[in-house]
């Protein structure tokens, strides 16, 4: 009876130890197809360092991010790094905004680098007044970035990206997802012309209500033939979704997915001839996570990695960009203070379908 006891109890304490390890060993477990993970070179610049951006350029990876000392300080600025032979350079400041008269700097937000196939590198920022009015700027590199033209403002009624990259039609048009927030979030896809028609810009109406979704930074996939998608984070705890056959010009009713969000960022690139992959938070409220799943439709998703899965963490804003490499490269934010840098090898990755929008492990 008592050796029965004896292996009873080591049984209990076994399996309660493996209860309180699990999580630790989910934490520490590595994306599958984990090439590299590491921390892009912010240290002694700002406090504050959250909303990344990132490009592939002809000489190698490029990331920009908004550094402040507090989060939304008007001293709040775009900072560039490259990374030249694996090695990220200092950071430098390359956008920041000063009212000419007042002399009132106004805080720089929602940074987008973007390489278009034909002309030079962009980048999109916006800002914001007091009175919460959001202005859209742009500014063009010559030598991937190692330069910058003076930012020029873009028209009122549209400022620009919303933190996402845009994409490119066949035509050279580029659609960009934006957002306002004058009563609610609402999302609204604007078109330039780009660099064949000297910029011209237009926008649609706002293709989602406050009331029914509370929809912001419309991620957008081109999934051939004129049809277009957007996903949405929102306030609701879920992915919204809407669709356009006609390249963009007109959009039918966004709907709620059955994607979780806890009003986190997530964006998407293109893997393959069919094939997308999404970064994002798989909860509906847990910001301590960061998902990889991937899909061929835009509908039916499949978990794909977990980047991260810590608890009381906060990961925020993620960017995802194919490299030259044939691997995927992504940047996002960690507690608002540093830029985490991971690149994954997309040939070993192994997804598992989601049945009614659940992690299958």
């Amino acid at each position: 009876m008592r050796i029965l006891t004896s292996l009873v109890f080591r049984r209990i304490v076994c399996w309660g130890f493996w209860l309180v390890l699990t999580p630790s060993l989910a934490a520490a477990l590595p994306a599958t197809g984990l090439v590299r993970s590491e921390y892009v070179s912010v240290a002694g610049q700002t406090a504050f360092n959250y909303s990344p951006t990132i490009v592939q350029t002809t000489e190698g990876v490029l990331v920009a991010w908004v550094g402040a000392s507090q989060i939304g300080s008007p001293d709040a600025s775009i900072y560039l790094s490259r990374n030249l032979g694996g090695l990220w350079t200092s950071a430098e400041k390359i956008a920041s905004r000063t009212d000419p008269k007042s002399l009132i700097q106004f805080a720089c937000q929602r940074p987008v680098l973007f390489k278009p196939a034909n002309g030079p590198l962009v980048l999109f920022y916006q800002t914001e007044s007091t009175r919460r009015q959001v202005k859209g700027f742009m500014s063009t590199s010559g030598n991937n970035g190692k330069t910058w033209i003076r930012s020029k403002e873009l028209p009122k009624s549209v400022p620009g990206p919303a933190r996402v990259k845009p994409i490119e039609l066949s035509d050279g048009v580029l659609l960009c997802g934006g957002d306002s927030h004058e009563a609610g979030w609402q999302v609204h896809v604007s078109r330039a012309s780009a660099f064949r028609a000297g910029w011209g810009w237009s926008r649609t109406r706002d293709l989602t209500s406050a009331i029914m979704h509370n929809a912001r930074e419309p991620v957008l996939l081109n999934h051939g033939g004129g049809n277009i998608q957007a996903l949405c984070r929102t306030k609701r705890g879920y992915i919204v979704e809407g669709w356009s056959s006609d390249s963009g010009e007109s959009w039918e009713r966004f709907e709620r997915t059955a994607m979780p969000n806890p009003d986190g960022g997530l964006d998407v690139v293109k893997v393959g001839p069919q094939s997308f992959l999404m970064v994002y938070q798989h909860s509906n409220r847990e910001k301590g996570v960061l998902n990889l799943a991937t899909t061929e439709d835009g509908r039916r998703w499949s978990a794909t990695a977990v980047l991260e899965n810590q608890p009381g963490k906060h990961f925020s804003d993620p960017a995802i960009v194919k490299g030259a490499d044939g691997n995927v490269h992504v940047v996002y934010s960690e507690d608002h203070q540093r830029i985490k840098y991971v690149v994954l090898d997309p040939s070993r990755f192994a997804p598992i379908a989601m049945v009614g929008g659940n992690w299958p492990y």
